[in-house]
């Protein structure tokens, strides 16, 4: 009989995606034959669901396509939930009679959308699901106390109730900071929300809300505490200028470098060049009027001397003389990206500030790291204790191109 595991977001930007895919790569690699459901999708139809596409492009998980939010309130407005729920199940059963274990994904809860906090409910227990909790610690308040993480959870286990199989856990994500020390210059843009970053310097450790939680316990474990990691934020020149529309300057460089260039910050360039050399870091993006050649100048320079710049975006309309260009051509050449906008900096700074976190559909690279993360913080031998129904017995030469195949059996 097989397994699922139904992930519950408690609040927005829990980071499901990252979290409901970091869970299936543990479970499989714990030799697990686990696959992938996502009932319904928050994505308009005429775009994919990311989830379902990572967990097809990177695990070769063929899910049923998820049905779309906009469709399932229909349902329930016309009260029409059982017809709903039977359409899920139909789903459901065509991907459960192929694997032991299946993380279900649940829907991020809103307010601006109707039904969202029910559906996770009425899906987890048509299904007969066991549900872990999905807790973005940047969610809670600064200096969260012991009380208000306690609060939190009980609020959110409350809502699950009356499920059947039950609540049996909750993985905290988006815990601490990696660089929580190093502070950002007054003109430079955070590729993590600002609301995160402070949240995530101030609140207490969370060994320590963990260990004195009086809501945690045996039967609801913390099977994972998932950091926030900056580097793993870091979109790809190209997905910056593909959402922005910006054109790269002619002769400056190709798509293949603006692909495997990524964004850790960026920096808008307003002050004069020898305030500057402090915001010429490793991955930065600088964001400067068109007609300032001083700063193309000196970030040339840097490159020439080694400094890894993401690149470099010229506002305004303005093309740079090319004198300025030949002389910078050595940093081109060696793949710094130019591109430019017709928008004014404070336009495209604000544009910036407003880009979307979600891995692009094609950073299939990015995804795969994020993964890895989140199965390197999981509880593995809580995993293996609770899924030891599911066990490698043996194992065979590897089959043809390298797939190793596995025997599995019930030992319960």
């Amino acid at each position: 009989m097989s397994k699922s595991f139904f992930i519950a977001p408690t609040a927005k930007n829990a980071g499901l995606t990252s979290v409901s895919l970091g869970l299936l790569r543990a479970l499989d690699q714990i030799g697990v034959r686990v696959g992938f459901f996502k009932p319904i999708t928050q994505i308009t139809q005429s775009h994919p669901d990311h989830s379902v596409h990572f967990a097809n492009a990177i695990n070769h998980i063929d899910s049923p396509k998820p049905i779309p939010l906009k469709t399932a309130q229909d349902y329930l407005t016309r009260g029409d939930k059982d017809l709903l729920m039977e359409e899920v199940i139909e789903n459901f059963h065509k991907i459960k009679k192929l694997y032991d274990v299946i993380i279900i994904e649940g829907i991020v809860p809103t307010t601006d959308e109707a039904h969202t906090s029910v559906l996770n409910k009425e899906m987890a227990n048509s299904l007969d699901a066991e549900i872990i909790l999905l807790v973005p610690m940047t969610s809670l308040p600064s200096n969260c106390s012991v009380d208000t993480f306690d609060d939190h959870l009980k609020t959110s286990l409350s809502l699950f109730s009356s499920i059947k199989a039950g609540v049996i856990g909750c993985i905290l994500n988006k815990v601490g900071c990696a660089q929580n020390a190093k502070q950002l210059h007054d003109d430079a843009i955070s590729l993590t929300e600002a609301t995160e970053v402070e949240n995530c310097q101030q609140l207490l450790s969370t060994s320590t809300l963990i260990e004195a939680s009086t809501v945690l316990s045996e039967s609801f474990h913390s099977i994972g505490q998932i950091p926030l990691v900056p580097a793993l934020q870091a979109p790809r020149v190209f997905d910056i200028a593909n959402e922005l529309q910006m054109k790269v300057v002619p002769g400056t460089g190709n798509e293949e470098i603006l692909r495997t260039r990524r964004v850790t910050r960026i920096a808008i360039c307003a002050r004069s060049v020898s305030n500057l050399i402090s915001a010429l870091t490793p991955g930065c993006l600088l964001v400067t009027p068109g007609d300032r050649s001083d700063v193309l100048l000196a970030a040339g320079m840097a490159v020439q001397n080694g400094l890894p710049l993401a690149g470099i975006v010229l506002t305004g309309n303005y093309q740079p003389d090319e004198s300025i260009l030949d002389f910078c051509r050595p940093a081109l050449q060696n793949g710094l990206p130019l591109l430019s906008t017709h928008h004014d900096t404070f336009e495209t700074a604000v544009a910036l500030s407003k880009l979307e976190n979600k891995v692009p559909l094609d950073d299939l690279n990015r995804m795969d790291e994020v993964m890895t993360t989140v199965a390197d913080h999981l509880d593995i031998d809580w995993l293996k204790l609770h899924c030891a129904h599911f066990q490698i017995i043996d194992s065979e030469m590897p089959a043809e191109k390298g797939v190793l195949r596995v025997l599995y059996r019930s030992v319960a």
